[in-house]
C-alpha cells in the first residue's frame, strides 16, 4: 500500500462517450448507455473523507446534464477549502458558462476534431474565465499534421491568446510532444 496521499482526486460527470466521440478518449470505446447520474450525497461524502489536496472535474458534453453533480463537487471542494479545476470545451464554456462558478482552474480542450481549433469560438470562451482563474490549453496532439501546425506557429498563438498562460504537454499517435508553458 503506498504511503503517498492523494494529490488530485479527479472525477468525469459522464459515463459514455459524449457527443464529441473523440478516438483517444477513454470514453470513446465504452457502449453506449442510458442515462444517469451521480448522487450529490455520495459526491459529498467522497469529497469530505478523501485525502486530497485539490478536485479536478472533466464535464463532457452537454453540460447541462451535470449541473447538479458539478455543483456538489464544487460545494464540496469548497467546504474543505480545497481548489477546483474544471477541464471542458470552448463550446461548454459558451453554451454553459455555470461551468466556471466556483473553480479556480479551468483546462481547456484545444482539439482539431472539436471546437477548440476553431479560434473565435475559443477567444469567447475564454472572455468568459473570471480574471482570478487559472486558464490551462490542454492541446490535443492528435496527428503529425497537427503536430506541425502548433511547431510552425499555432502554439504561439495559443500561448498569446488572453487569459491563456500555459499549455499542457500531450502525445499524439505518431510520437511528438510538445510542451509550452
Amino acid at each position: 500500500m503506498s504511503t503517498n496521499p492523494l494529490g488530485t482526486l479527479g472525477f468525469h460527470l459522464d459515463g459514455r462517450a459524449c457527443r464529441v466521440g473523440c478516438e483517444f478518449c477513454y470514453l470513446a470505446g465504452r457502449a453506449p448507455s442510458a442515462e444517469r447520474g451521480l448522487d450529490a450525497d455520495l459526491i459529498r461524502a467522497v469529497i469530505a473523507s478523501a485525502p486530497a489536496r485539490d478536485i479536478a472535474v472533466a464535464v463532457s458534453e452537454p453540460a447541462r446534464r451535470w449541473r447538479k453533480g458539478l455543483a456538489a463537487v464544487i460545494g464540496a471542494a469548497r467546504a474543505r477549502g480545497l481548489p477546483v479545476a474544471v477541464t471542458t470545451t470552448a463550446a461548454v464554456v459558451a453554451s454553459d458558462p455555470w461551468v466556471l462558478d466556483g473553480i479556480s482552474r479551468l483546462s481547456i480542450s484545444i482539439d482539431p476534431a472539436k471546437d477548440g481549433a476553431d479560434w473565435k469560438a475559443l477567444e469567447r470562451a475564454l472572455a468568459q474565465v473570471p480574471a482570478d482563474v487559472e486558464v490551462i490549453g490542454l492541446v490535443s496532439l492528435v496527428s503529425p499534421a497537427f503536430c506541425a501546425t502548433l511547431a510552425d506557429g499555432l502554439l504561439a498563438r495559443l500561448v498569446e491568446l488572453p487569459a491563456s498562460d500555459r499549455s499542457s504537454t500531450d502525445t499524439c499517435s505518431a510520437g511528438c510532444t510538445s510542451t509550452a508553458t
